[in-house]
């Protein structure tokens, strides 16, 4: 029997995005986009080990989520 759900960190990350048009002449637009993955880059610990007979037993040994990721993009419409 394993109790994990009630030793793990709740999953709280933020997504954000920003977008930006901008008009270069009368037919030709530009987009700016912006994402950010896990926007504030908070660390969620993986479970701690449950088996004791094992020695992690109680140890957190992993991060659960990945670390902050920026995103650029721009599209050029006409």
């Amino acid at each position: 029997m394993t109790i994990d759900l009630l030793s793990e960190q709740a999953l709280n990350e933020w997504q954000m995005s920003f977008v930006k048009r901008v008009p270069i002449t009368a037919r030709v637009r530009g987009q700016i986009n912006i994402e950010l993955l896990n926007a504030f880059n908070q660390t969620i610990y993986a479970a701690p080990g449950t088996d004791p007979t094992n020695a992690t037993f109680g140890k957190v040994t992993s991060q659960f989520n990945l670390p902050q990721s920026v995103q650029l993009a721009f599209k050029l419409q006409f």
